[in-house]
């Protein structure tokens, strides 16, 4: 019997994760910080694996986030609580982001992440 699809999160479309080379998963990893994520999507050898492009799908989607939290901190007191509460989440999603890059593994925001795909 075949146990390739025991565990669906280590496994990739097409990229098992015996086959995910060292410098994609740095690429991974980058797409979590900043406009990092740029790398992942232009690299050419990388840029094409189902791997790569989750990551830096999620990597746009937190870029995004932390600049509209910057924009919404400009109102004072109010604004200034919700950018502390929202940082504090997105510094939580970006190590578990991190760690499941690093450890090729297939990740997605919780409640957005299955909805909104940037990169296809």
């Amino acid at each position: 019997m075949d146990n390739s699809n025991s565990r669906p999160q280590d496994h990739f479309e097409g990229d098992p994760i015996e086959n995910i080379p060292g410098t994609a998963v740095a690429f991974a990893i980058m797409a979590y910080f900043g406009p990092l994520w740029l790398l992942g999507l232009l690299v050419p050898p990388y840029k094409d694996l189902f791997y790569e492009r989750n990551h830096v799908n999620n990597g746009i989607m937190m870029f995004i986030a932390c600049c509209a939290t910057l924009i919404v901190m400009r109102i004072p007191i109010i604004g200034w609580i919700v950018a502390i509460m929202v940082g504090i989440v997105l510094t939580v999603f970006t190590v578990l982001g991190v760690i499941a890059a690093a450890r090729r593994k297939h990740y997605t925001y919780p409640i957005i992440g299955d909805k909104i795909h940037i990169v296809k």
